[in-house]
């Protein structure tokens, strides 16, 4: 094992940016968005639309630009490098404190589903019972209050991942026509 990560790091690390290398990143963004939806995943906080997956998505895409250059975005915690992202300047104060709260948020709400009946899952809940019970443990007064929260963070995490690539991604069905 020794001697990997240096073999490694090169490649995952650049030296210098790669516009291939944002083209691939843009399309892998389309493909997520199109593969949430083919598996309804909408109301899936990690897979669907402004969730944890589109917060580290955006995180990485810095690791992966910068990282070959400053050795303090080379961390594997997401929210390490959104604050070395944040130190740097690399986003605007405003959207990393939106990405970080919407990813403590969403990280929280996560562990609220998976401790009903002891699962492995992201998808919000469809019974009153258990919406009721989750928004509870999130310290909200009602599945309304909580799903209201929950869009806000889902709206800036889409805002400010659309903003990475200056363009929505393409829906599929439009790819088509």
């Amino acid at each position: 094992a020794e001697g990997v990560r240096e073999r490694v790091e090169p490649f995952v690390y650049r030296r210098y940016l790669d516009y291939g290398m944002l083209d691939a990143m843009r399309e892998l963004h389309a493909r997520i968005y199109e593969a949430a939806i083919r598996r309804r995943k909408t109301d899936d906080i990690k897979v669907g639309a402004g969730g944890i997956r589109e917060i580290e998505f955006a995180v990485q895409l810095f690791q992966m630009v910068r990282g070959g250059r400053d050795a303090g975005l080379r961390t594997p915690s997401t929210r390490a490098a959104l604050k070395a992202i944040g130190e740097r300047g690399l986003m605007e104060a405003e959207r990393v404190r939106a990405l970080a709260g919407a990813y403590d948020f969403l990280r929280r709400l996560e562990h609220r589903l998976q401790y009903y009946d002891d699962q492995q899952t992201q998808s919000l809940p469809r019974g009153p019972e258990h919406r009721a019970l989750v928004a509870e443990a999130m310290g909200c007064d009602g599945w309304e209050a909580l799903a209201g929260r929950l869009d806000e963070h889902r709206a800036r995490v889409q805002e400010a991942f659309n903003a990475l690539f200056d363009a929505p991604p393409v829906d599929p069905r439009e790819r088509e026509a």
